[in-house]
């Protein structure tokens, strides 16, 4: 009976109790695919009258018929302990009644952990929007598939405020704006800002590595040479030399006195030359007198 691609959705998911929001969105995607969606959403209808209108007849048989398919849809695509618990219940609804009663917790309790991450998610300044709102999306899409569906404008809410501080000036042009956009197209949005995002940082980096290297040119110095001390002199003569003392002594040694040709001092230190300015001293002093 599963023969086309579509219906083989439910031979490779078949219902096997925790599965019953999955197995149940499959079985939805296929009714609808068969035009049989409604049978399972609303109870069996009354039996015409034997003299109502034909119409009436005509479209309690026909439903009758799609239920009675829907219903074989819904039994194949059970593991064999849930067919054997369920092929002798009437109507397609009252199956899916009863299946809702038995794993409804579950599907609650999977609501409540979808929709408690969804709104404590928040990007972080590192992170990829397109990863981040892709997720939302994903989990909002997951509430409406267990018939919990929230209003567009608080689908768009959540994503806008579950963005990092770096993004204050997106959400605060798309609310002054008041842009009317799907989730798909505000997704789309996110990611080129933060694309512009990430091209002007690298150019203001760009900017500065050419600074700093502009920098490092010009305040690079060449070494200074060192100058060679030259000694001082008071004569600035070249061809001056002070002799030192030592070179003196020496040189008065070996030439002798300059007043009698005697080495061994000067002759300042000459005694025959201070005992004649002795000499000298007193016959100017006697003269002196005399006079």
């Amino acid at each position: 009976m599963l023969s086309t691609p579509l219906q083989s959705i439910l031979d490779r998911n078949r219902l096997t109790r925790p599965n019953y929001v999955d197995w149940l969105r499959n079985l939805k995607v296929v009714l609808t695919q068969q035009r049989l969606l409604y049978v399972i959403l609303k109870s069996k209808p009354a039996c015409p009258k034997e003299d109502a209108a034909k119409a009436l007849h005509e479209t309690y048989d026909k439903w009758v018929d799609d239920d009675t398919q829907a219903k074989c849809y819904i039994i194949a695509s059970m593991d064999n302990e849930l067919q054997k618990h369920y092929e002798n219940i009437a109507t397609s609804f009252e199956i899916l009644s009863g299946l809702k009663d038995l794993y409804g917790e579950t599907s609650r309790t999977m609501r409540y952990k979808i929709s408690s991450k969804l709104f404590r998610m928040k990007m972080k300044e590192s992170q990829n929007v397109s990863d981040h709102v892709g997720e939302m999306i994903h989990l909002i899409q997951s509430l409406k598939n267990l018939d919990f569906a929230m209003a567009h404008e608080l689908q768009v809410d959540l994503v806008l405020s579950s963005l990092p501080r770096s993004y204050g000036g997106f959400v605060s042009n798309f609310q002054l704006n008041k842009v009317e956009c799907t989730l798909a197209q505000l997704l789309q949005n996110l990611v080129v800002h933060q694309q512009n995002v990430v091209d002007q940082d690298k150019k203001k980096d760009d900017v500065v590595v050419v600074a700093a290297s502009s920098f490092k040119r010009k305040g690079k110095t060449q070494p200074k040479k060192k100058k060679k001390k030259v000694p001082k002199t008071t004569n600035t003569s070249p061809s001056f030399v002070r002799p030192k003392a030592s070179t003196q002594l020496k040189g008065a040694v070996k030439q002798g006195c300059f007043q009698y040709g005697m080495e061994g001092h000067f002759k300042r230190n000459c005694p025959i030359f201070l005992k004649s300015l002795e000499k000298g001293k007193g016959a100017a002093s006697a003269s002196g007198s005399g006079k």
